[in-house]
């Protein structure tokens, strides 16, 4: 926008406003700024961006983890109770044979978001 200009700052559709993101991306100023410098209401490209932002997430695959289940050779002592899993990060957990499910799952969602 001409700074001598006296036209109001106009809204965008949402196809432009992205367009104006991306050249916003290769900027060094705040988005209020450049949207002044476009002649743009801020809002529009807040809005824009937070719809973008939402759309990115919804296409964000869930993290999926691959369990393999095998029986245990038959052993005697205290290690007969446990019950060991590996993770494909490297990381293992030992369960006695009688552990709480909801606690395991529970902590499974946690290490997933890691």
């Amino acid at each position: 926008m001409n700074p001598n200009s006296n036209s109001l700052p106009r809204s965008v559709p949402a196809e432009e406003a992205l367009t104006l993101l991306k050249e916003h991306s290769r900027s060094d100023v705040s988005l209020a700024a450049f949207a002044r410098s476009k002649g743009v209401k801020p809002w529009s490209l807040y809005n824009a961006r937070a719809a973008e932002r939402r759309r990115a997430k919804r296409l964000r695959p869930e993290p999926f983890f691959e369990l393999r289940l095998e029986e245990p050779a038959p052993t005697e002592g205290a290690d007969a109770t446990l019950i060991e899993l590996v993770l494909p990060s490297g990381l293992s957990l030992r369960l006695r044979r009688d552990f709480d499910e909801v606690a395991l799952r529970r902590l499974l969602c946690v290490l997933g978001s890691c």
